[in-house]
């Protein structure tokens, strides 16, 4: 079962993200930077910075910008 999920993620999804780690991994990365949603995008390897940005509401419950603001005000 577990192998077959594993499959199944990593035929579309990055390997920090399959493994659950991306709403901690983008906090973090917004937390220790002022990172924009083109970086976020390289570092977890997605193709543009809107996919990210979808992603990431999809991991979070709120988009990048927002946390960027609650995080640097």
């Amino acid at each position: 079962m577990i192998s077959h999920w594993l499959c199944h993620c990593a035929s579309w999804q990055t390997p920090r993200v399959a493994w659950g780690y991306g709403a901690r991994s983008a906090i973090y990365l917004f937390q220790t930077s002022r990172a924009d949603n083109d970086t976020g995008a390289a570092y977890f390897g997605i193709h543009d910075a809107t996919n990210f940005r979808r992603s990431f509401k999809r991991w979070t419950g709120q988009t990048p910008g927002l946390l960027r603001d609650a995080l640097h005000v």
